[in-house]
């Protein structure tokens, strides 16, 4: 299972040990002894901060390690507690957060691993690297590392929900349900919102933004205008959600899509405003892409067809229901 001999990567022999092998119970395989000091010798690399050279080494052979290895499926739930835990108990930790999405995406990234029955308790800890109020200590030092970090366990929603798929897509579903509703509470903080947003925008792709996210932007931006009130806009929560819906839009912009927008008339600044709000519309404007502007102004329009017809149909079953 573990690579031997004079061609083997160093860094991985350390970690997997040579010893006999011999069985012992753990929480829910009957586990080899070899396979339990891979196991404490892969997450003590992971979490070690130290930043020479060697250690260094030593977190990137063990993050390619579990990605690699064929022979480690028993360790599934032992990395998933692991994980969970971690995260739950390092909240204050950017560093050990970090470490947990990149053990995690190893986990996926490695082919011989059948990670679906895992689903229910792996995805909690992305969730929380996403959308938690606090991540980190609060130092100002921090901050964009907090970002970062959010940034990766979005990213990591978008490879478990194309990697990983259960027989209804729930799981994807409940993910997306989650990330929106954090997205609309005015209760949570811009930097909760942020999280959400990125994540929704990587596990649903162009056709999902703008279908969930695009007319959602013009009533969001009172949120915005509620916050530059208090602080004023030079504060890096403001600059990071705008900058994030304003990538977020810009997805929406494909090959197939520029072509459904070709002969309609060119969005001019007023359009963009009443479309998005003037902060965001303002952010959109400087981009100089009529592409985009029609095709945000389209998405509203869709979205207001496909709400009247809806409406037309609601009407149409309480008239038939009042006639029976």
């Amino acid at each position: 299972m573990i690579p031997k001999g004079p061609g083997a990567n160093q860094h991985l022999g350390a970690l997997a040990g040579n010893d006999n092998v011999t069985q012992k119970p753990l929480v829910k395989h009957i586990i080899s002894k070899e396979l339990n000091m891979y196991f404490d010798k892969v997450v003590a690399a992971i979490i070690n901060d130290q930043t020479d050279e060697e250690t260094v080494a030593m977190r990137t052979a063990a993050l390619a390690s579990v990605r690699e290895e064929s022979g480690i499926h028993q360790l599934i739930p032992y990395f998933d507690q692991y994980i969970s835990h971690k995260v739950t108990t390092c909240l204050n930790d950017l560093f050990i957060l970090k470490q947990m999405m990149l053990l995690l995406d190893a986990m996926i990234g490695n082919k011989n691993l059948f990670l679906d029955p895992y689903m229910a308790s792996l995805v909690p800890p992305v969730l929380t690297c996403i959308i938690a109020h606090k991540l980190g200590t609060g130092d100002p030092e921090e901050i964009q590392k907090q970002y970062e970090l959010r940034d990766l366990a979005a990213s990591l929603a978008g490879t478990m929900t194309r990697n990983i798929k259960d027989a209804t897509n729930q799981t994807k579903i409940r993910f997306v349900r989650t990330l929106l509703k954090h997205f609309l509470d005015m209760d949570f903080s811009l930097a909760t919102h942020y999280g959400a947003l990125k994540g929704i925008s990587k596990m649903v792709g162009p056709d999902g933004v703008r279908k969930l996210i695009v007319h959602l932007i013009k009533p969001y931006e009172y949120m915005i205008t509620r916050v530059v009130k208090k602080k004023g806009d030079d504060v890096i929560e403001i600059k990071m959600i705008i900058a994030a819906i304003v990538e977020t839009l810009s997805l929406i912009e494909t090959p197939s899509e520029a072509l459904l927008v070709a002969g309609e008339p060119e969005v001019d600044q007023a359009g963009l405003d009443e479309a998005l709000g003037p902060i965001i519309g303002s952010r959109i404007g400087r981009k100089n892409n009529q592409v985009l502007n029609k095709l945000i102004v389209k998405a509203i329009r869709d979205e207001r067809i496909l709400k009247a017809e809806k409406a037309d149909q609601r009407r149409l079953r309480e008239e038939q229901q009042k006639d029976n």
